[in-house]
C-alpha cells in the first residue's frame, strides 16, 4: 500500500520534533517498518533528522502571517498532484487543515482520503475572539472536509462526540485511535543517575512538566500550588521542559510569588533527551485548564512510558482516558489545593507513586506504542479500499 501523508503546522517558537508534529513521523515510519511505502509532504524546514530514510517531499513557502498558509494548502495540493506522476497513491492521510483543496486532491487521484482530527480548531479560535467570518470559513471547511472525506480519526472520544454534535458525522464514519508514544526511547531510568548528568541534585525532589508553552497547560495552577507543597518539602524543585509564549508571564508570576527558587526552566529540549528530564522526576503534572479543548496529549503517554506516576487534570474531554489510563492520579481542573495535595500525596508516599508508575508503563506496553497505533491506522486503511472496491 502507498500512503501519501499530508501535514500542515506551524508555531514560530516550537521545534517541529515535539508534539504533534512529530506524530506523523512517527506513525509514517512505523508504517514503512511494517511494509508499506510512505510519502511525506511536510512545510520545508520540518523534516526531522531522525527519519533519515523516509521518503519525504518539502513543500516551500513564504513565512508571513497570511500568505503563508494560503501557499502551503495550494502547493499541499500541487506537489502530491505532479508526485503522483510518479508514484500513485492508494491513501491519502491527512493531518485536519483549513483547507478544501484535500478532497479536490483526494478525488483527481481516485484515492481515499483518510482525515486525523487532533483537535477541535473551532472552539480555539472561539475561545481567542476569532471573527465570525474566520469562524465561519472554519466550520465550512471542516464540514465538507468531513462530509466527503472516506474516514475520520478522532484521538479522542470528546473529539468523537463533537463531530456528530456539531458536524453530524455518523459514528461508524469514525474510529478512535489515540496518541502514543516510543516505549523503547521513553522507558524507566535511574532518577538519580538523571539527575546526575543533567546537572541537578542528585539527591534533590523533582516535579516535573514537559510540552509547549500554552496558557492551557496550567502551569498557572501549578504555580498557585507551589506555596503549600514547598512549605511541606523545602527541598522540591519544579522542572519546566520546552518553551513557548507563556515562559516570560510564568517567569514572572514566579518571581513576584518568591519562587525562583523552586522552577527550573530548562528551555527546549531535543525529543531525544526529553527522556532524560523525566526519569530525572519523582512524578509528572498535566494540570490542564477547564478550556483545553479535546486532545490526547502526547506528554501523558510519555510520562507513562517512562515509569512516573502522573497528576492530571480530569477534565471532560479527558475522562474517558484517565478512566482507562493506569499511573494516573486525577485532580479537579484549575483547583490548586487539589492539585497541591495529590503531588504531596505521593511525594510522601514513596511506595504508592512507584505502583502508580510501573501500571502506566504496563499500560503504555500493552496497547499505546507507536507501531500499535499504526496497526490500527492501517486496518482502518485497509477498510477504507475494501469498501472502494466493492
Amino acid at each position: 500500500m502507498t500512503i501519501f501523508f499530508l501535514s500542515y503546522e506551524h508555531d514560530p517558537v516550537v521545534q517541529s520534533g515535539m508534539g504533534g508534529f512529530r506524530k506523523i513521523w512517527e506513525l509514517a515510519a512505523q508504517c514503512r517498518t511494517l511494509g508499506h511505502r510512505v510519502v511525506l509532504f511536510v512545510p520545508a524546514g520540518t523534516r526531522l533528522r531522525e527519519f533519515p530514510s523516509l521518503e519525504a517531499v518539502e513543500i516551500p513557502y513564504l513565512d508571513l502571517p497570511v500568505i503563508r498558509p494560503l501557499l502551503i494548502y495550494l502547493l499541499l495540493f500541487a506537489v502530491p498532484l505532479l508526485r503522483a506522476v510518479r508514484v500513485s497513491p492508494d491513501i491519502i492521510y491527512m493531518r485536519t487543515m483549513h483547507s478544501p483543496l484535500s478532497i479536490l486532491l483526494a478525488k483527481v487521484m481516485r484515492a481515499p482520503l483518510v482525515i486525523e482530527v487532533n483537535g477541535d480548531s473551532y472552539a480555539y479560535y472561539r475561545a481567542q475572539r476569532a471573527s465570525g467570518i474566520r469562524l465561519g470559513m472554519i466550520k465550512l471547511i471542516d464540514w465538507a472536509n468531513f462530509r466527503y472525506c472516506d474516514r475520520i480519526i478522532p484521538i479522542s472520544m470528546g473529539l468523537q462526540d463533537m463531530l456528530w454534535q456539531r458536524y453530524l458525522v455518523p459514528p461508524e464514519k469514525t474510529v478512535l485511535i489515540e496518541s502514543a508514544t516510543d516505549p523503547e526511547l521513553f522507558r524507566p531510568m535511574d532518577s538519580a543517575v538523571c539527575r546526575q548528568r543533567l546537572g541537578l541534585d542528585p539527591a534533590g525532589r523533582y516535579v516535573g512538566f514537559v510540552g509547549s508553552f500554552f496558557r492551557h497547560q496550567g502551569i498557572d495552577v501549578l504555580i498557585d500550588a507551589a506555596p503549600a507543597i514547598v512549605r511541606r518539602f523545602p527541598d522540591v524543585r519544579f522542572l519546566l521542559v520546552g518553551d513557548g509564549v507563556m515562559r516570560r508571564t510564568w517567569a514572572e508570576r514566579i518571581s513576584k510569588r518568591g519562587l525562583s527558587a523552586s522552577f527550573l526552566f530548562t528551555g527546549q529540549v531535543p525529543y531525544p533527551g526529553v527522556p532524560l528530564y523525566i526519569g530525572a522526576t519523582e512524578l509528572c503534572v498535566a494540570p490542564f485548564l477547564a478550556d483545553r479543548g479535546d486532545a490526547s496529549p502526547l506528554k501523558l503517554f510519555d510520562y507513562l512510558a517512562c515509569g512516573r506516576p502522573v497528576v492530571a487534570s480530569a477534565i471532560p474531554p479527558l475522562r474517558d482516558l484517565l478512566s482507562r489510563a493506569e499511573g494516573i492520579a486525577p485532580v479537579p481542573p484549575e483547583d490548586p489545593e487539589a492539585l497541591g495535595k495529590e503531588i504531596v500525596r505521593l511525594l510522601e508516599d514513596q511506595e504508592a507513586a512507584r505502583r502508580l508508575g510501573e501500571n502506566g508503563r504496563r499500560w503504555v506496553l500493552e496497547a499505546h506504542s507507536w507501531q500499535a497505533a499504526a496497526k490500527r491506522l492501517l486496518r482502518v486503511c485497509e477498510e477504507v479500499l475494501q469498501e472502494r472496491r466493492r
